[in-house]
């Protein structure tokens, strides 16, 4: 599903009115999916309070007042005049809300005309759209009332984007710190970014009847992974009745150190629960009896060290996909394993690197220069760091990350709550599901794993990476669910990895 910038959400509302849709009729259709949220939140006691612009968003606004006072709540209605004119769907809903004369309507005109409030009550944000330009000057009128918006202890819902932040670039200047925000069809780039988690607490995503087919026409980079999407990924490749485990490929794990040995298992689990017909797993010799104690399914192979790596065992014929990296740690020797593991892979050699491989490559970066095309290395931010070097804020971040698959020619999930997707295309794929409860050591290992299977099975190294993201944090938002995010392990999200495939409705 394609992320759109401002300007193209815009051109995308412009071609549905213009095949038909009245604007008044999108304007009902977001107020409904706002009213629904609010009333699923409050009871009709509630003090709710809804601080509207002079735009479409504040349209919006007017419209739920109207929605629910018809449902027996008790909205008050606070009106911004931040600019000359108004809009011609706020005038309309301006005009049926007065109509009602039910519903109290105040203008704001400078500090001394805010309305107190506590922490029962309920404030919705429908000042500023997705279409604004610049930051909010510090000395406005609008500055003033989201600062007095800001200092709310209770709910703050956003309509769209909340006020002030702008969607395709940096936020400097103040913007309203949404507690959840309702936005339509696609969430904006900067929702995805680390930057904004002080905007934008959680939000929903409504759908209003914007031409889903003008939107994925639409020339952009930047796509967002949703169930939906994973399934019908996950159903390009369904098991075929007269086959047997030579047809779904023999991952090959290279894991482990001495005090890291549980990482081993972690990542050659993976690569089972996500359907590899064989897996391998090369670990230090003191590793051999606990992978074979923790894991009947899997081929172990010692080395001929006791507690690292210092010979791959790496066969391009033998093997469909090599995962390595977790645990190994960076002794001088695991190092050159890796480097002649590099030296002798092929133009079509299968790789997914994470945690100690990659400490590597940053430490000897001319090592990436011998990735083969296709890798797919797993970091986290402070290693692709290490990797990339430091970024200002999410969007040099993106950047950074476009720029350096592209040079390499690989492919790089990097792990965070959205976690990112690039491809040497260009695109970068944000993740849907997960949850933070996953921020627990061996949730990373279990990712390499995933991966590692799927690419086994016959997905490309792209598609393995897309769908092994979600299935992993399905996996990880079932585990939550059973153990809470505070408890969860990455072996309770392995678990798991049968139930997210189920969810995602496979044919088996």
């Amino acid at each position: 599903m394609k992320i759109l910038t401002a300007a193209q959400r815009k051109d995308a509302d412009n071609f549905t009115i213009a095949g038909g849709t009245p604007e008044q009729t999108l304007i009902e259709r977001a107020a409904k999916a706002v009213s629904e949220y609010l009333i699923s939140r409050c009871e009709r006691g509630s003090r709710i309070q809804i601080y509207c612009g002079q735009g479409n968003n504040g349209a919006d606004g007017l419209a739920v007042a109207r929605l629910l006072k018809k449902r027996a709540y008790d909205p008050r209605v606070f009106i911004v005049n931040h600019r000359k004119d108004t809009s011609k769907q706020f005038s309309a809903q301006a005009e049926r809300l007065r109509a009602m004369q039910t519903v109290p309507v105040y203008e704001l005109t400078d500090q001394s005309t805010l309305p107190e409030h506590n922490k029962d009550t309920i404030i919705v944000d429908a000042l500023l759209g997705s279409g604004i330009s610049g930051a909010v000057a510090d000395d406005s009128l609008l500055a003033t009332v989201i600062t007095h918006i800001n200092s709310h202890e209770g709910l703050t819902v956003s309509i769209d984007v909340p006020s002030g932040m702008l969607m395709d670039e940096r936020t400097d200047g103040i913007a309203v710190a949404a507690d959840h925000v309702i936005t339509f069809e696609r969430p904006p780039l900067a929702f995805l970014l680390r930057d904004n988690e002080d905007f934008v607490g959680s939000f929903d995503i409504a759908h209003t009847g914007i031409s889903h087919k003008f939107m994925e026409e639409l020339p952009g980079q930047f796509y967002w992974t949703t169930r939906e999407v994973a399934g019908k990924l996950l159903r390009t490749n369904i098991r075929r009745v007269f086959s047997d485990k030579r047809d779904y490929g023999h991952s090959y794990i290279i894991a482990g150190a001495k005090g890291t040995y549980g990482a081993a298992v972690l990542a050659a689990r993976g690569a089972l629960v996500a359907g590899s017909g064989k897996v391998s797993a090369r670990v230090p010799a003191a590793a051999h009896d606990i992978l074979l104690n923790a894991l009947p399914e899997v081929m172990v192979l010692a080395d001929g060290s006791k507690t690292i790596i210092t010979d791959s065992g790496f066969d391009p014929d033998r093997f469909t996909v090599t995962g390595i990296g977790p645990g190994i740690g960076t002794h001088h020797d695991t190092a050159e394993m890796l480097e002649d593991l590099l030296a002798r892979s092929e133009l079509d050699t299968k790789l997914v690197l994470d945690a100690d491989a990659l400490n590597i490559l940053a430490d000897e970066p001319e090592m990436l220069d011998m990735l083969p095309p296709g890798t797919v290395l797993t970091p986290h931010a402070g290693e692709f760091e290490r990797l990339a070097g430091s970024w200002r804020d999410g969007f040099e971040l993106l950047d950074a990350l476009q720029g350096f698959v592209a040079t390499h020619n690989i492919t790089v999930v990097l792990k965070g709550h959205y976690t990112m997707v690039a491809l040497a295309s260009g695109q970068v794929h944000f993740n849907s599901s997960g949850n933070p409860g996953m921020a627990t050591a061996g949730t990373g290992d279990a990712l390499l794993g995933i991966i590692t299977g799927l690419i086994a099975q016959g997905w490309s190294p792209e598609e393995a990476a897309i769908l092994g993201a979600y299935i992993h944090g399905l996996a990880g938002d079932i585990a939550a669910q059973k153990h809470s995010q505070l408890a969860m392990r990455a072996s309770d999200l392995l678990d798991e990895v049968g139930a997210a495939f189920m969810n995602l409705n496979v044919q088996e």
